[in-house]
């Protein structure tokens, strides 16, 4: 079916003469045949998988999803074949090619992001390769620890942006510009939409850290956060899917926390066996306070953790709360972008980022050096927040 479609193609003149083809198969060998034999010029094979380890395919370039970005000609034709249609589908679809076909359906038509939602922002990007994007709006009362926090403790090797989906905020668009921080919001909740909007805003940005706002961080977090994915890139033996922190609060971030503080029987007399599992930290109410409770204070816990040995990483093989993760631009493309729908979004993020994951063989790093804390999960919030009245003196970031 492939090889017909390639002929109504060829006899109906819908090619440039110049072509990418993505997907290395064994059905690519003879579609590279029959576009060399009528005189077209494929310039790329692209595959993000096999370009990591190989830079041809029968002596043409074989490129990234990433480096397709790159390529110099944007009037070539796409034609998509291969494994994974679906995933690639959903990346072709950023591309920037002026034509897109798919080989195994001629009917299908490429579409560009379902919403089209108003977007205000403030640009005070530097143009650094590493980006901080902190979810924000609707957590106003813990901002004095958390987005203090990263105020504080700020690196100037990131670029910082704070983004307010579905809500203007004049606290959030002052502290960003008191930090000379980029600041964007969207009339509309669509997390996912936000996300997308931040990354396409910062095009130089190659490593990008998403926080939510009730993220709680320390001194060298983000130095500590990109020495750690950059020491991955070089040395693991599995793909970064993204790399996270220790976050005592997440469902699997628990299970290191309690390792490391020797906590682990306190525990389980009270809550149960422990196990990386993605409701084990969310389902009970006074989970949240409990494991605060361990933490007096939290930079100084902090630095215990940063004395770990800095190669004391986990690869976890479980489903993961993405509060704080780190990922790569080439990782965001790779996945087709963000998910977006009509809905909020939320949540959908999470689920679509770690399915991908699995689909692709990439792996989740846990640094074992860095702890960040989150503040809770949504059912927790009520009971977190008297907590929060009652115990401020943790939360709230040393001044020097």
């Amino acid at each position: 079916m492939i090889e017909d479609n390639l002929k109504v193609l060829i006899d109906n003149k819908k090619l440039t003469k110049e072509i990418c083809v993505w997907g290395v198969s064994n059905r690519t060998c003879g579609i590279l045949d029959v576009l060399q034999a009528n005189d077209y010029k494929v310039v790329a094979v692209i595959d993000s998988f096999k370009s990591t380890y190989k830079k041809e395919f029968h002596g043409i370039p074989l490129v990234s999803a990433e480096d397709a970005f790159k390529l110099e000609n944007r009037s070539q034709t796409l034609l998509i074949l291969g494994n994974y249609t679906d995933a690639i589908i959903r990346q072709s679809k950023f591309l920037p090619f002026e034509k897109v076909y798919n080989l195994e359906d001629l009917q299908w038509k490429r579409s560009k992001d379902g919403l089209d939602i108003a977007t205000h922002f403030t640009n005070r990007s530097k143009g650094k390769e590493n980006l901080v994007y902190i979810l924000a709006g609707y957590q106003d009362d813990i901002w004095e620890s958390t987005i203090a926090r990263i105020e504080h403790y700020q690196s100037d090797k990131f670029d910082y942006c704070i983004c307010s989906s579905g809500v203007y905020s004049e606290e959030l668009a002052s502290i960003a510009e008191r930090n000379q921080w980029s600041y964007i919001y969207t009339e509309k909740n669509q997390v996912s939409y936000i996300q997308n909007q931040v990354i396409r805003l910062h095009p130089k940005a190659k490593y990008i850290l998403k926080m939510d706002e009730d993220i709680v961080i320390a001194k060298n977090f983000f130095e500590d956060m990109l020495a750690g994915y950059r020491w991955l890139e070089e040395s693991a033996d599995s793909r970064i899917g993204f790399v996270v922190p220790v976050i005592p609060l997440n469902c699997a971030g628990y299970v290191s926390f309690l390792h490391t503080m020797g906590k682990e029987e306190e525990y389980e007399k009270r809550f149960g066996k422990i196990y990386r599992s993605r409701f084990s930290a969310y389902m009970e109410l006074d989970m949240a306070p409990f494991l605060w409770d361990m933490i007096d204070d939290f930079d100084e816990v902090a630095a215990r953790f940063a004395k770990r040995d800095c190669m004391e990483i986990q690869e976890l093989s479980c489903y993961y709360n993405i509060s704080c993760i780190m990922f790569s631009r080439e990782r965001w493309h790779m996945m087709g972008l963000w998910p977006v729908d009509h809905e909020s979004g939320m949540g959908n993020d999470e689920m679509y980022i770690c399915k991908d994951n699995n689909e692709k063989d990439l792996a989740i790093f846990e640094l074992g050096n860095v702890l960040a804390g989150h503040f809770s999960f949504g059912p927790q919030r009520a009971v977190m927040s008297d907590y929060y009245a009652s115990n401020r003196r943790k939360f709230i970031p040393h001044r020097v």
